[in-house]
């Protein structure tokens, strides 16, 4: 056993390689350090050398925005073995704004790959080459969030030598393999003891791993393109993202409807099971706005852009039906890959003579060439084998005519009746089924499908190729060609968001939203995301909330998991709690595969004997849906402003340290704190409440919480997960009984009040819920809300934009922690009749219409007792 003070020697090391042992020989010919520990094989064995790897400063010059050097390769570092670096690089350090850096460091000779859209390094020498770059850092606290898409067991990340790939590939959630997921997100935040934090984003979209090491330090390698961070400095956990978010792009704005509840099931074999659906919803009453149909509907088992003719035939009849008279909007599944072997689809032929598809390279001949059925070729495309069956091609995102193309095609959907509002978007990392060591398709061997690097995104499959599970590395993108898919590969769910995105908006004229499985960098100003193809499991749905917060810290806060699980049998009791968790996502949708042997819709359950799963996804829809008003303002804000809408604890308490590793509690914005049963025969819940006011919902309203701290909340047959309200804040509440958005819009909504010291604020975000670009030409209104010491209350209106020829009422004004007196009320000068004083709250019957409202109009609440004094506690 080490010593304390070799330990923390130890902990200095910069791993070499995480893949598998190196001998001794091996690691010195690498110019690297061997150093095995015993009984501690986490440990790296084989670390580099800080003191002789590395550039070190040649020159330095200043720039109008910031400096520049050039970086020489040590004389100690040119005859190691690892890899042949390059001898000179360039670093450019830009001053972005007042907390934003850049530090950018290339080839100082040669144009290398880069993406088309606090720093010390003295922890290890950076190792710079063609195909493999690495750099290392320190960490000011071990307190290190985000970098994904993995499916992390904690939110606050492991720093013992743990080690994550990055490169976008079909792997399902599971922590326990520690594989790269959908997603590429170079990007972590770091949260220090007195509740300053930084983040960093390293733009980079080649395929890489990051070790986590208990110094504490990150180790980041890549196989391409440059290094190009961006550090940002804010005054909090929250104002990083707001930071990130200002450079990335912020979130698109959904739908209002969008944030309804959604229902979906691969395996509807016919229009009924789909209609069947819809009815036994609206049969029990579940609150639902979205239905989809997954691949199901496709003619040839997923043959883009069609409908069957024969078991789907009436889809269209049953769109058109049900959107009137249910309010009911409606989703198809999209896939990228495009079938190329059958003579009469038009779509295929069409995008071959239009040059669409992603294309083989000239330099490799036809004969090395994959190609499935031995199809024609003459174009160069890449074939693979997805859905649907046979050779299909896969249109490259990256080039206008594509996107126009991919336009033309989703408006042909559409004018053969279906109908859609919005649009999922699923096996775009992307994936193919038979490529890879041991299958049918076999890439060239190059410098990019076998490259000469092994980093985690490779062995960690067992398997020696990128290109397993995906299309050949060599293959070129662009209008010219001029990207490699090495380098791309992880932009393809991004770019074809973005048409996708485009084609929506044209075609229906509405937001709507588009869901995408793969996602990378600024991806959240197109798509919203879910968490793939989860299982029916405790584990699984206790890390859907931390895969829920680590989006939100991405920029893409339209975040979900498929609830219930989407593969294997659920049980009732996880489907009762995960429907619990799932009415508070800010994306909500039920999902699960065909080979399932039980429907689990939320009616489902009534209709087999489990009415007690139908309630508590009722119950807790219908709380949600009372809350949309407000979950819809916190949309706008991160709309706006960058915001996170979903966060950790800690985002809205840095200085306090107990919140650091929470991940299975998380607030909606500032007020909203949701503490979720997620384990198995689960009694109570152990909830962390920080030291700040807090109140719970009541059968008739809200009470004051009596404790702050670790409290134990019983569940005692509660339909709705354990909820806490913070005080000083006002909150807009919808109708508490609406089946869908449309009846929640049309009627009026309440105002409660949780004061904290007297004193609370809020404010209210509305527009039509659906027209583009409402924000950006200020068709919205937005309303101000604000609680004085003195017992008044003052409701202000902004911004108004947006008129709409129903009335828009605030119908009651609710006070909570009050004393039980007799009061006399105004508003605007008015008495206020039919008031209604508790113990502990007030209501007020206002009938405000907000609609009638003039931009920059005031209303005030006053109230006295009758003995003219303030009756807030």
């Amino acid at each position: 056993m080490p010593s304390t003070l070799e330990y923390e020697e130890q902990k200095e090391k910069t791993r070499v390689r995480s893949d598998k042992k190196l001998s001794e020989s091996q690691c010195l010919e690498r110019g690297c350090i061997y150093d095995p520990v015993k009984d501690k094989p986490e440990i790296p064995y084989c670390y580099f050398n800080a003191a002789k790897l590395g550039y070190r400063i040649d020159s330095t010059k200043d720039t109008d925005f910031g400096l520049e050097a050039t970086l020489k390769l040590k004389d100690s570092a040119k005859d190691t073995k690892l890899v042949t670096q390059l001898d000179a690089l360039k670093a450019e350090v830009t001053y972005l704004t007042e907390n934003i850096l850049r530090v950018k460091i290339f080839d100082a000779n040669n144009k290398r790959y880069e993406v088309p859209i606090h720093l010390d390094t003295s922890i290890g020498g950076l190792v710079f080459s063609d195909q493999f770059i690495q750099i290392a850092s320190y960490l000011p606290s071990n307190n290190v969030y985000g970098l994904g898409e993995n499916t992390h067991p904690s939110l606050r990340h492991n720093l013992n030598y743990k080690t994550w790939p990055l490169f976008t590939k079909d792997n399902a959630p599971n922590s326990n393999d520690e594989k790269n997921n959908y997603g590429h997100h170079p990007f972590y935040t770091v949260l220090e003891s007195n509740g300053n934090s930084h983040g960093i984003l390293l733009l980079n979209s080649n395929a890489m791993e990051y070790t986590l090491m208990p110094a504490p330090a990150v180790s980041v390698k890549t196989i391409g393109g440059i290094l190009d961070f961006f550090v940002f400095v804010g005054d909090n956990p929250e104002h990083v993202i707001q930071l990130y978010t200002s450079l990335i792009g912020r979130t698109f704005m959904p739908s209002f409807w969008a944030f309804g509840f959604q229902i979906s099931k691969w395996g509807y074999h016919n229009t009924s099971q789909v209609k069947a659906c819809v009815e036994r919803q609206i049969k029990h009453e579940v609150p639902y706005d979205v239905q989809y149909v997954d691949s199901d509907y496709k003619e040839a088992q997923g043959r883009d852009f069609t409908i069957d003719p024969v078991h789907y035939k009436d889809l269209p009849q049953l769109i058109s039906d049900t959107q009137t008279k249910y309010n009911l909007h409606w989703t198809p599944i999209i896939d990228p890959a495009i079938q190329g072997n059958q003579a009469n689809y038009t779509i295929f032929s069409e995008g071959n003579d239009k040059n669409v598809f992603i294309k083989w390279p000239k330099s490799i001949p036809v004969q090395d060439r994959h190609n499935p059925d031995k199809i024609d070729i003459t174009h160069d495309d890449m074939y693979g084998r997805v859905w649907p069956p046979g050779p299909v091609a896969w249109p490259d995102f990256l080039k206008n005519v594509t996107h126009n193309w991919w336009i033309d095609n989703l408006n042909h959907l559409h004018s053969i009746g279906w109908k859609f509002n919005s649009l999922w978007i699923d096996m775009n990392e992307p994936i193919t089924f038979d490529s890879g060591e041991g299958y049918n398709i076999q890439c060239p061997h190059n410098q990019y499908d076998n490259i000469p690097i092994e980093i985690k995104a490779l062995w960690v499959h067992g398997f020696d190729r990128l290109s397993r599970s995906t299309l050949c590395m060599v293959g070129v993108q662009g209008e010219s060609g001029q990207f490699k898919h090495y380098d791309v590969h992880s932009l393809y769910g991004l770019t074809m968001a973005m048409a996708t995105q485009k084609a929506l908006n044209y075609i229906t004229k509405k937001r709507g939203f588009v869901l995408s499985r793969s996602t990378y960098v600024s991806s959240g100003q197109y798509t919203g995301h879910w968490l793939g193809d989860n299982t029916a499991t405790w584990l699984q749905m206790r890390e859907s909330v931390i895969g829920m917060l680590e989006f939100n810290l991405f920029g893409i806060p339209y975040i979900g998991s498929d609830i219930c699980g989407f593969y294997r049998d659920t049980t009732p009791e996880l489907c009762r709690r995960w429907s619990q968790l799932g009415a508070f996502s800010p994306f909500s949708r039920n999902h699960h595969e065909r080979g399932n042997d039980i429907e689990q819709d939320p009616a489902a359950w009534a209709d087999r004997g489990h009415p007690e799963v139908t309630e508590a996804a009722k119950q807790s829809l219908y709380l949600r849906y009372q809350l949309l008003p407000y979950l819809y303002t916190l949309f706008f804000k991160a709309h706006v402003l960058g915001n996170t809408v979903v966060r950790p604890l800690f985002h809205e308490y840095p200085a306090d340290n107990q919140t650091y590793g929470i991940q299975e509690q998380f607030m909606w914005g500032s007020v909203i704190l949701i503490s979720p049963f997620l384990y198995e025969n689960q009694t109570e819940v152990n909830a962390y409440l920080p030291n700040d006011v807090w109140y719970e919902p009541t059968d008739e309203f809200v009470k004051l919480y009596p404790k702050t701290g670790f409290v134990k909340i019983a569940d005692n047959n509660r339909q709705v997960p354990p909820i806490h309200l913070r005080g000083g804040n006002i909150v807009p509440i919808g109708y508490n009984k609406a089946v869908n958005t449309q009846v929640l819009r049309d009627k009026p909504i309440n105002l409660e009040v949780y004061p904290k010291d007297k004193k609370a604020t809020g404010d209210l975000f509305w527009d039509d819920g659906d027209s583009l670009n409402t924000i950006e030409t200020k068709q919205y209104n937005f309303y101000e809300f604000e609680l004085f010491a003195n017992c008044s209350l003052q409701l202000r209106v902004k911004t108004k934009g947006y008129n709409s020829s129903k009335p828009h009422l605030i119908e009651k004004v609710l006070i909570a922690n009050t004393l039980n007196a007799k009061i006399n009320a105004l508003l605007d000068g008015k008495a206020i009749e039919n008031v209604v004083v508790k113990e502990d709250y007030i209501i007020f019957p206002v009938n405000i219409d907000l609609n009638a409202a003039k931009e920059g109009q005031i209303w005030k609440i006053e109230w006295k007792t009758v003995d003219n004094t303030c009756n807030l506690k």
